[in-house]
């Protein structure tokens, strides 16, 4: 709702807009979650405000921002309306956005994309890693969906293949054609 509309759109107003309203052909002044270019128009809006803030885009990533404190740099990340923040103080970022847009699920990030946001053990940290991305939660929620499809329980394993497996050897029959379709349901 914070960018301009480029098309231009209009609705039917039903009842829900009153009796001196319903029927009629009302325009859409502001984008709308759904409209082809709404994520463009929020981009463009969300662009301005972070150039307003003092943040330049990166070279390598349109949605990659960074802003020099002198003594270090700051980064913000975007992906459409999810903002991450890599900052010695992000509380003075979101409070900034926060006079420009209303913020919902501030805080420290676990689940971003799809994935978890794992703080790892401090054998990576001496490495010079903090975080990471993983598939837990996605595997953890497939897991009864293959039981299921296979019939059986799945055992944990650390490698995707035995160690003992040889492929080129395998003499084992092609799929049939319910086995393709479990096949291609699991990719």
């Amino acid at each position: 709702m914070y960018g301009k509309t480029k098309e231009k759109v209009y609705i039917t107003a039903g009842p829900e807009f009153g009796t001196t309203l319903c029927g009629k052909n009302l325009s859409i002044n502001k984008s709308l979650y759904g409209l082809k270019t709404s994520a463009a128009r929020f981009h463009k809006h969300l662009a301005e405000a972070l150039l307003r803030l003092g943040f330049k885009k990166t070279n390598y990533d349109p949605d990659l921002w960074m802003i020099d404190k002198t003594s270090h740099y700051e980064y913000l990340a975007t992906y459409v309306d999810d903002i991450l923040i890599w900052s010695k103080d992000p509380m003075a970022v979101i409070k900034s956005l926060k006079k420009i847009y209303i913020l919902k699920n501030v805080g420290i990030l676990e689940y971003y994309l799809g994935g978890n946001v794992e703080f790892l053990r401090d054998s990576w940290k001496n490495q010079g890693l903090g975080l990471a991305i993983s598939a837990r939660t996605y595997i953890q929620n497939v897991i009864p969906k293959f039981e299921n499809l296979f019939g059986k329980e799945l055992k944990p394993i650390k490698t995707p293949m035995s160690e003992g497996y040889h492929p080129e050897i395998d003499d084992t029959p092609l799929c049939t054609e319910e086995d393709s379709a479990k096949y291609r349901s699991i990719i």
